[in-house]
């Protein structure tokens, strides 16, 4: 089930799999995001959601 995208996540034009990750992330407070994108690890920071690459 992919959850709706907030608008602020959206603007950042990323891709599917990211956007839906850092939606799920942004929709519950406390979650840590797996993202290796630059731009999807920027708008986490900006979005103030941990984020955790597959490698760490």
């Amino acid at each position: 089930m992919t959850p709706n995208i907030p608008s602020i996540i959206q603007a950042w034009d990323l891709g599917e799999g990211e956007s839906s990750v850092l939606a799920w992330a942004y929709d519950h407070g406390g979650t840590e995001a797996i993202v290796d994108d630059l731009a999807a690890r920027r708008c986490a920071a900006t979005l103030e959601i941990p984020v955790r690459g597959t490698l760490g």
